[in-house]
């Protein structure tokens, strides 16, 4: 905890650390379920980040961040996934649709990763 709250992190009894591990994960679950039927993005920057734990089946976070047409930058989607698959992104930009985002970005920017580039389609 202390990458996160800094020296404070030292006096959380593990009750508190448990509470508010449960109210982070519900807070991210709320998130996860937001309203995007508002939002207009000009453009995403896409990219899996893979963590240095190193297991049988590569787990990534599938991150997309979005330019609104007010140039602000916003969190648009964060999940788990299995390496950066089309698979994985195909469940990630369904659910972006299934929460009512229904204007696709003018442009989309990411690395040489195939499956988010087969998963537009």
């Amino acid at each position: 905890m202390a990458p996160l709250l800094g020296d404070q992190a030292k006096d959380l009894s593990a009750n508190t650390v448990s509470r508010l591990k449960k109210q982070w994960e519900d807070e991210h679950a709320d998130w996860q379920k937001r309203n995007l039927s508002e939002q207009r993005y000009v453009y995403w920057w896409v990219d899996g980040i893979y963590s240095k734990v190193h297991m049988e089946d590569s787990l990534c976070l599938l991150v997309i961040i979005g330019v609104t047409e007010h140039g602000r930058k916003e969190l648009v989607a964060v999940e788990d996934g299995r390496r950066e698959s089309e698979a994985s992104w195909v469940e990630l930009l369904t659910g972006l649709r299934e929460r009512r985002l229904t204007h696709a970005p003018k442009l989309a920017i990411g690395d040489g990763a195939m499956g988010f580039w087969v998963a537009l389609s």
